[in-house]
């Protein structure tokens, strides 16, 4: 017998295996079949990274530098000083003045420190006051208790004569501690008055003329 096969045997053949390919593969895209393709190599452009941490989906990042602290919160500008009172008072006939610092004040510990009591409503000036019943006066009120405390002596030097006065509780509507004296007057415009309040490290020194 001859090892050919007849042509009509070959056709029946190809068709037969054609066929069966045709078949499987129809089936296999009904089964939603895909084949599989080789993950892209690390680096590879379009692929994007899972999220660190876990899978803490939403998760915000902390700000680089922060470091979650928080800065402190700067200090308040200081107030503003109160104003000097006016020279203004003791009823008519009356003539007021307003005493200066011997050298320009300073801070706590200076050698003038300013003297006003926190919160005073206006500021420790010495003032000078002429009247015809109680002649001249010199005072100084609203001053700071912690350094200027009740019982302390201030000097004062009126027309060349000294006397010292112990400090004591200011009257309302002033605040703190005051001082004050009374001496003879002379002529308008020629009695001068110093002040001098040293109360262990802190003191105080003030000058006028009326």
């Amino acid at each position: 017998m001859s090892s050919r096969l007849p042509n009509n045997v070959k056709t029946w053949v190809i068709v037969s295996i054609t066929g069966a390919a045709l078949i499987t593969a129809g089936a296999a895209s009904a089964a939603g079949f895909r084949p599989t393709r080789p993950a892209p190599a690390a680096g590879g452009g379009g692929a994007v990274a899972a999220p660190a941490g876990g899978g803490g989906g939403g998760a915000v990042a902390a700000p680089a530098g922060g470091g979650g602290k928080v800065r402190p919160v700067p200090a308040p500008a200081p107030g503003v000083a109160p104003a000097a009172p006016a020279a203004i008072g003791g009823g008519a006939g009356a003539v007021n003045a307003l005493m200066v610092p011997t050298v320009p004040l300073t801070a706590v510990g200076g050698a003038n420190e300013n003297p006003t009591a926190p919160g005073a409503a206006t500021a420790a000036v010495g003032s000078l006051r002429i009247t015809a019943n109680r002649g001249l006066a010199a005072t100084i009120t609203n001053m700071d208790p912690a350094r200027f405390p009740i019982g302390c002596s201030a000097a004062f030097t009126m027309n060349g004569v000294i006397s010292g006065f112990p400090i004591v509780s200011a009257v309302a509507p002033a605040t703190g501690t005051s001082v004050g004296a009374h001496g003879t007057p002379g002529a308008l415009g020629t009695n001068h008055v110093t002040l001098d309040i040293v109360c262990g490290a802190h003191q105080t020194h003030w000058i006028g003329t009326i």
